[in-house]
C-alpha cells in the first residue's frame, strides 16, 4: 500500500505532465488525461488538480473552486498566512491546494473563492522555497509561491474583500500522515492522525526532545519527521530510562517525561454545543460533542470559555461541562 509521500509523489508527477501541454477552457475541462477530437488537451484551475488526484487513484471528485472550499473531503491545513502568503513550510506538503479568491461577489458564500493552485516542490524551508502548479489562461505553469501570492494580495476586486489573496490551504491526503499525534497525546506505529488538524505535536517535536535527553539516539535517520523503527525503538529507550512501561507509544507519561505534555479539552456534560464565539446568547453553533469527547486546547480561555480546535476551525466551548486535561 503506498505511503501518504508515494501518494503525494505520484499526483505531483501527473501535475508535471501537463505542465505546458494543455490548453485552458471550462468547457472543455473534462479532457484533462484524454485527447479532445481537435487532438489537444484540455483544463482549468480546478480540473487540473481534480484529474491528477483521480488520475493517482485517489479521488476527491472533479470539483470546481467552490467545491474545494466547501468540500468535507478537503480538510484547511493548520498554516499562518500573513501578507497573504503562508509561512510555516514545514506544516505544507506536497498536492495541498492553495484557495485564491476571485472576482465574483455572489461567491461571498464561499469566500469568493474563484482560483486554486497546488503545491509542486518544496525546495527548502522558506516561503519563497515552494513553488506552485496551477492552470490559469494559457497553459499550466509553475509559479513561485511567495511571489504569487503577494501578487494576488495585491490585486484588487469589487468583492467586499478588496482582493484576489489566499483564503486558505486544504488538503486531502492526511492518511498515515508522518508527523502528527492524535489528540489524546497517542500515535499508532503508522503515525495516524485521528484529527489530522490537531497540529499540537509533531513527530519532529518527539524527535527534538529524544535528542536532548540522548544527542546519539536516532543515528540513523536523526531528526527527520518520520515515525519510523529507529524512533519508535528510542522512545521505548527513554521510557525504559524513565520507569515508564516500554511500549513505544507517546501516551501521556511519556510526553510528560519528554516535557511535551498534549493537552486537550475533556466532554464530562451530556451534549455540549461547540461554537463560533464564547458567547451561548448568539446563534452560533458549530456543532454537538458529548461526554468523553476529547477536543485539541488552542491554550486560550475567554470568560470561562475554552478555545479548541473543531473540524478543523478554531471554535469554542464552554467551561462548565468540560475540563482542560
Amino acid at each position: 500500500m503506498a505511503t501518504a509521500q508515494e501518494k503525494r509523489l505520484k499526483v505531483r508527477d501527473l501535475y508535471r505532465k501537463i505542465l505546458g501541454r494543455n490548453r485552458y477552457s471550462q468547457a472543455l475541462r473534462d479532457y484533462c488525461f484524454k485527447k479532445y477530437r481537435d487532438g489537444n488537451y484540455y483544463s482549468d484551475c480546478s480540473s487540473s488538480i481534480s484529474y491528477c488526484y483521480k488520475e493517482a487513484g485517489i479521488p476527491f471528485g472533479i470539483l470546481n473552486t467552490v467545491g474545494m472550499y466547501e468540500s468535507s473531503k478537503l480538510k484547511k491545513v493548520d498554516v499562518t498566512i500573513k501578507n497573504g502568503v503562508p509561512q510555516e513550510v514545514d506544516r505544507l506538503r506536497l498536492g495541498d491546494m492553495l484557495l485564491f479568491a476571485g472576482g465574483d461577489s455572489g461567491r461571498a458564500y464561499a469566500g469568493y473563492v474563484g482560483h486554486v493552485e497546488m503545491i509542486g516542490e518544496i525546495n527548502g524551508e522558506r516561503p519563497a522555497d515552494v513553488v506552485l502548479y496551477g492552470h490559469g489562461s494559457g497553459t499550466p505553469s509553475k509559479k513561485n509561491m511567495q511571489t504569487y501570492c503577494k501578487q494576488r494580495q495585491a490585486a484588487t476586486s469589487g468583492t467586499k474583500r478588496g482582493n484576489k489573496g489566499l483564503i486558505k490551504v486544504v488538503r486531502f491526503v492526511w492518511d498515515d500522515e508522518e508527523d502528527l499525534i492524535r489528540p489524546d497525546g497517542t500515535a499508532s506505529p503508522e503515525g495516524k492522525a485521528e484529527n489530522a488538524l490537531s497540529g499540537i505535536i509533531t513527530v519532529k517535536d518527539v524527535q527534538k526532545a529524544l535528542t536532548v535527553w540522548d544527542r546519539d539516539c536516532l543515528p540513523r535517520y536523526g531528526v527527520d519527521g518520520e515515525w519510523g523503527a529507529e524512533t519508535e525503538a528510542a522512545v521505548k529507550a527513554f521510557q525504559t530510562a524513565h520507569g515508564i512501561e516500554p511500549d513505544g507509544e507517546l501516551n501521556h507519561a511519556t510526553l510528560c517525561a519528554l516535557g511535551l505534555k498534549a493537552a486537550y479539552v475533556k466532554v464530562f456534560g451530556g451534549a455540549v454545543n461547540v461554537r463560533t464565539a464564547p458567547d451561548s446568547t448568539k446563534d452560533n453553533v458549530l456543532g454537538i460533542v458529548h461526554a468523553g469527547d476529547k477536543l485539541p486546547y488552542q491554550g486560550e480561555d475567554k470568560n470561562g470559555w475554552h478555545l479548541i480546535v473543531y473540524k478543523g476551525q478554531n471554535a469554542w466551548i464552554s467551561g462548565k461541562w468540560t475540563e482542560v486535561q
